[in-house]
Order: C-alpha cells, then sequence, then structure tokens
C-alpha cells in the first residue's frame, strides 16, 4: 500500500515491486518555485492547487489571499465575508467597490475588520463611503480614492477634529495616494501626510483651464512629493500603460509630474504581483529626468 505522506510532494514512491525504479525527490524550495509559478499562470485553477496537499495548501494560501477585490476584477480572489473570518489576515492589497455583483457591501464595515494588515486600499466607484469609518483602524501605506463622492474628504476631515491623534497617525503610514475623482479643494488636506511621496489624480476630473491651478496647489500642499501622476481616462481594455510627455498642449515645467495612460486597476493588480505598476513606471520617467529625490522605486 502507497504510504506517501501527502505533505511531502514529489518526494520518492516505493512501488509494491522492489525492484521498480524509486523517483528522486525533489528539494521543497523547487516544488514550492513550480507550485507559485503554476498558480500565478493560472489563477482560476487556484482551487485545483490548494487540494493537492496540506503542505501546498499552506504554501499557496497567502498568495490566493494577497489581493481581494469585491466583485470588481474576475482576476482577483473575491471571497465571501466567511472565508475572510479565516483567511483576512493574508490581505495586503484591498478593493472595495460598489459592484452589484458583491453581495457583502453591507457588511464591509465587518470585512474590513477581518482584514486587519491591509496596507493597500482601493475605494473605486460606487463604494458606499458610509461603511469607510473602520477604514481610519488600518495602518495603510497606500490609499486609491477613485469613488464619486466628497464624502470620504469629509469623513477625514470630521476625524481630524475629533481623534486628531489617531488621524495623525494614519496619516502619517501613508506615502501613496491616488484620487482618481478630485476637487480642486482636496489639495488642502495633503499638508496632513507629512510622508507623502507619491500623488495621483484623475485629469477627467478638473476642467482643463484648471488643471495647473490644480497642480499647483498639490506641489504647494505637499513640497514633499516626489511623483505626481496625471490619470487620463483609460478604458478598461487598456493592458498597456503610456507615459507622455505633455498633455495637449500643455507642457508641465516641473520634473515631478508625469502624464499617464492607462486602466488604474490593471495596473493595480500588476503590482501586487510585483510586476511595474503605475507608480513604477512613473518614478522611472522622473528619474531619467533626474528630479527624483532619495526614495527607493516601489516594490
Amino acid at each position: 500500500m502507497d504510504t506517501q505522506d501527502p505533505d511531502q510532494p514529489f518526494a520518492a514512491r516505493q512501488d509494491d515491486d522492489p525492484s521498480a525504479p524509486v523517483g528522486p525527490s525533489l528539494p521543497p524550495e523547487i516544488v514550492y518555485e513550480i507550485f507559485m509559478m503554476a498558480y500565478h499562470k493560472d489563477r482560476n485553477r487556484r482551487t485545483d492547487l490548494l487540494v493537492v496537499s496540506k503542505l501546498i495548501s499552506q504554501w499557496l494560501i497567502p498568495a490566493v489571499y494577497k489581493m481581494v477585490a469585491t466583485g470588481h476584477a474576475a482576476e482577483v480572489n473575491s471571497p465571501s465575508l466567511g472565508v475572510l473570518q479565516r483567511y483576512g489576515h493574508h490581505v495586503k492589497h484591498l478593493l472595495l467597490s460598489g459592484s452589484l455583483h458583491y453581495p457583502y457591501q453591507s457588511n464591509d464595515g465587518d470585512l474590513i475588520q477581518v482584514c486587519p494588515n491591509v496596507s493597500d486600499l482601493i475605494l473605486w466607484h460606487g463604494y458606499n463611503v458610509t461603511h469607510s469609518i473602520k477604514i481610519f483602524d488600518l495602518s495603510l501605506s497606500r490609499l486609491s480614492v477613485h469613488t464619486f463622492s466628497t464624502e470620504f474628504e469629509d469623513q477625514i476631515r470630521s476625524l481630524q477634529k475629533t481623534e486628531e491623534e489617531k488621524y495623525r497617525s494614519w496619516c502619517s503610514n501613508i506615502t501613496h495616494m491616488a484620487w482618481g475623482v478630485v476637487s480642486l479643494t482636496s489639495p488642502e488636506l495633503l499638508p496632513s501626510f507629512p510622508n507623502l511621496t507619491h500623488f495621483l489624480f484623475g485629469e477627467w476630473s478638473i476642467p482643463h483651464a484648471r488643471l495647473q491651478e490644480m497642480l499647483d496647489k498639490v506641489l504647494k500642499n505637499c513640497p514633499g512629493l516626489q511623483v505626481v501622476v496625471v490619470l487620463l481616462g483609460g478604458v478598461q481594455s487598456m493592458s498597456e500603460l503610456s507615459v507622455l510627455d505633455s498633455l495637449d498642449d500643455m507642457v508641465f515645467d516641473d520634473g515631478r509630474v508625469v502624464v499617464v495612460d492607462g486602466y488604474f486597476v490593471t495596473f493595480w493588480l500588476k503590482g501586487g504581483r510585483g510586476e511595474d505598476d503605475m507608480w513604477t513606471a512613473a518614478e522611472r520617467t522622473v528619474r531619467e529626468r533626474g528630479t527624483l529625490r532619495g526614495i527607493s522605486m516601489s516594490p
């Protein structure tokens, strides 16, 4: 009878015939790389891979639950709240959407609570910001707000008034901020983020005649910024990222300003997998211009 240990994949097996050749075993680190490559090549088969053995499951679970989106992108895991109560501590990158395909939005506050280690958060279009008060319990380094509402800005200002110490601590952790739908008053919040080095805003949300005014406000209110991305309205099908030298006839004289065209979520997904995202593409451009000062490239 085969008594192969399920937690020792690819180890040598002894058949009933003692003269049968015994296959070589593979070192665990090689087996690990094989299964991680298989997972990254086809994430739709993650369920199949998780049941290979308990050991493989232990290896893959942190990768499977590293990125979670509430029903927005098929490439991202969208587990139920019950599943996240068990595995939510693995989640590092979280996208909260107002998608009708995701049935747990009323429990988003609970969802955030069971994902306490999130460092990279997106509030996507349609997200109900009434749930967002729990966000201030997360130690975020990256925050992206793409909802068509100023209510989240109001919540930030409210926290500033009512819980100043918590507000300062929360703000001090954030280094990357994306404001997909920005108002001309949004830059007034930036001085509260002393360690902010990267800022992105959507070009489509500002009248062209006031775009330079917006940039001037951003740079004035946050002089420590190293990279400022002006994001064009890339459509969802865009899988390529374009870095432009100018916007129509508008040429920006500050070397930190980069115009980028692409779909934000596509490159958020790539960043979570360790590939280039919008930040790294913009950093590379700023570095080539010789204006990137004293920060490391984004991981």
